[in-house]
């Protein structure tokens, strides 16, 4: 049975990784990512593009950027953003060339001829030059753009390589009036690895800045060289003040709770919300977590939004189409300690669960051989030692509502507020859902509902 999955955007053939520039024209989205057309595995980067007008079904177009073997992105069309500037939808990007000592990382610009449907390289194609040694930072890399109050700013992640705060990742800004002639502004945030609950390594890529409210949201995908397997294991969240240059960060999270969500992108031009994509990597542990034809997908579409001093992120209200009426539920079901409820639904290798009851329960997905531990904080030791994972509610009420969707081999499971949970997963049989809910302590199961794929 293929793995790939029917939900989530795959390349066509082959490699697929960060999301790069997503946009939204006249009510069409646009999503650029990086691609290796040649091999299922990381490699030469190309940028790939689909567009959808209802983030459910995606048409497949040419690859819009291609490298240069004679330029200054001769080893590839990195990530970046698009922004429509006078009327003109131009990408920016990281263009890499060279090895060793003679490895530079510069953003160059590429313009649309036609709509999307193509990006050309601008003469003054290169905006920003490698950066200088001088700066006491590494290469820096993949830009992101915004206009902040008369001027353009674009922030580019880093990590400091000498000096005070060496091996701390950082981003760094520059700014322009017109978008072609960019001057370095300052450092915007570098922290220390512990200052926050998880690692936040030396190196941080994709920063990602906007405003809801009264709040700057700043996101970063933190890089870890040199650790097992992922190295480019989360996404960080900070909710602070922005001041054109630097950024104070007050409140900070995972953006995912799993280790395979990674290099989320804002879309741009979204008229009332802020909807991102993240890249969904392959899970070397997870037998045959996908097809031997391509490799890494995109996440489903989350909107964004700040709660209670957190950034919280739900699938994106077009994703509710996907789903028809239950194919099989129940209501209001009392357990007692340690007994389970069950039920079983013929839908295919794609599906939703939907639990609404108290904290703490284990979820069984037989099919997938998973078990999702929910619960506040951590889970109990017994628990921990039966749950594949476990998601981390914030609320302080016990009873919570938990949306599990099942796609092939990835599941993307969200919990009133909580930190969504991805993983990669053995995918099912076509026979589909088999579910059970664990109750330890006891309690009311008030929905389990299994709902079928209805597009």
């Amino acid at each position: 049975m293929s793995a790939r999955p029917r939900l989530h955007l795959t390349a066509p053939h082959n490699w697929l990784s960060d999301p790069n520039g997503p946009i939204e024209v006249d009510g069409e989205f646009h999503l650029f990512y990086q691609h290796n057309p040649q091999a299922s595995e990381w490699g030469l980067m190309h940028w790939g593009h689909a567009s959808s007008t209802d983030l459910l079904r995606w048409t497949h177009h040419p690859i819009a950027l291609t490298p240069d073997p004679d330029g200054p992105d001769a080893d590839g069309c990195w990530s970046g953003c698009i922004r429509t500037i006078d009327d003109r939808h131009t990408a920016f990007y990281t263009g890499a060339s060279g090895t060793g000592s003679e490895h530079r990382q510069v953003v160059l610009c590429a313009s649309a001829e036609s709509g999307l449907s193509a990006l050309r390289r601008e003469p003054h194609a290169v905006v920003v030059p490698a950066a200088d040694p001088k700066e006491n930072t590494h290469q820096h890399r993949d830009p992101f753009l915004l206009q902040y109050e008369d001027t353009w700013l674009m922030l580019l992640g880093t990590g400091i390589a000498t000096g005070p705060g060496a091996g701390q990742g950082a981003v760094v800004v520059w700014e322009s009036a017109d978008t072609v002639h960019w001057t370095r502004r300052g450092m915007v945030l570098t922290l220390p690895r512990d200052a926050a609950p998880v690692d936040l390594g030396p190196v941080w890529e994709c920063p990602q800045l906007f405003r809801i409210g009264d709040d700057w949201v700043l996101i970063v995908s933190v890089q870890l060289p040199g650790t097992p397997h992922p190295e480019c294991p989360y996404a960080v969240w900070f909710i602070g003040d922005f001041d054109g240059t630097s950024f104070e960060p007050r409140e900070s999270g995972v953006l995912d709770s799993g280790r395979v969500f990674y290099a989320p992108a804002l879309t741009a031009q979204t008229a009332d919300r802020h909807v991102l994509w993240g890249w969904i990597q392959e899970d070397p542990t997870v037998p045959a977590s996908s097809c031997a034809d391509f490799a890494g997908l995109m996440s489903l579409p989350r909107e964004v939004t700040v709660e209670d001093g957190r950034v919280v992120t739900r699938p994106a209200r077009e994703v509710e189409a996907a789903w028809g009426t239950p194919v099989a539920q129940l209501k209001d079901v009392t357990l007692g300690a340690g007994e389970s409820a069950a039920l079983s639904a013929a839908v295919g290798d794609t599906y939703r669960v939907r639990v609404t009851g108290s904290a703490p329960l284990l979820v069984t997905l037989a099919n997938n051989a998973v078990t999702l531990g929910v619960g506040h904080g951590d889970l109990s030791p017994e628990l921990a030692s039966r749950a594949t994972a476990w998601v981390r509610l914030d609320g302080r009420e016990k009873t919570f509502t938990l949306e599990v969707l099942v796609d092939a081999s990835v599941i993307e499971a969200f919990a009133d507020g909580a930190a969504p949970l991805t993983l990669r997963v053995q995918p099912g049989s076509d026979a589909g859902a088999e579910v059970r809910v664990l109750t330890p302590a006891g309690g009311v199961i008030e929905l389990l509902a299994v709902d079928a794929l209805a597009i």
